[in-house]
């Protein structure tokens, strides 16, 4: 929740909302290192390629071509029709990381299983070839899935803070009907203080650059939206 009011901030995400544009905020946290239910699907081959032939170094926070060993790529069928599945569509966003990765979601519950609905194609890993898959995704800034951009930084901070705002907070025990003294307590005895302010704020400085790409007309990152007429046949 502190995450999701640090997104209302920032111009962009400001002016999506406004647009009418249907504003994931949970699947931003996932695509910028919170932990939610939420498992990354792509409509993209070679956005999914790119994942199942990288391997992800935390301490670097990189992503470096695998050298060996068995690779897999799941796969789904009319996913939607899948009895039970929560799949969402996530598409364009405010930031670009969804928008780049083609981004679909599985929304899990407790017990949940996406192995049971998604069969796997297994293919030998091989480091010359996933260099050039690598490589691929970094020859243009359009085509890298993790551009430099500001909601990163406050992501980090978000995830190393030890602290909650409270008006979050006190919205959080509306949510899920528990007791505000309470979960303090909890907070304070693992090492969390409640505040006022949140751990991320943008300067004004910042806030301008961000002003003057919409104005320029980038709001989704320079993405060109089309449309296209569908016939369907009747039942």
């Amino acid at each position: 929740l502190d995450f999701r009011d640090i997104c209302r901030t920032f111009p962009p995400v400001q002016f999506a909302e406004a647009d009418g544009l249907n504003v994931r905020y949970d699947a931003i946290a996932q695509h910028y290192g919170l932990k939610t239910n939420i498992v990354d699907i792509t409509s993209d081959i070679s956005v999914a390629a790119y994942f199942a032939t990288q391997q992800y170094d935390e301490d670097t926070d990189s992503y470096h071509p695998v050298r060996d060993g068995c690779g897999r790529i799941r796969k789904t069928f009319q996913m939607m029709d899948i009895p039970g599945f929560q799949g969402m569509v996530i598409g364009v966003q405010p930031f670009y990381r969804t928008t780049r990765q083609c981004a679909y979601g599985y929304v899990c519950n407790p017990g949940d299983d996406f192995v049971k609905s998604s069969p796997a194609v297994l293919f030998k890993q091989d480091l010359k070839m996933n260099k050039i898959v690598s490589d691929v995704f970094s020859q243009k800034d359009e085509y890298n899935l993790f551009p430099a951009e500001l909601i990163t930084y406050a992501a980090k901070e978000v995830l190393k803070a030890s602290s909650v705002t409270k008006k979050t907070l006190e919205e959080y025990c509306n949510i899920s009907q528990r007791n505000y003294g309470d979960i303090v307590q909890i907070l304070h005895n693992h090492g969390f203080a409640v505040t006022e302010n949140p751990v991320f704020k943008l300067t004004r400085q910042q806030r301008r650059t961000l002003e003057k790409q919409i104005q320029k007309g980038y709001p989704y990152g320079k993405i060109q939206f089309t449309s296209r007429l569908m016939a369907y046949s009747p039942k």
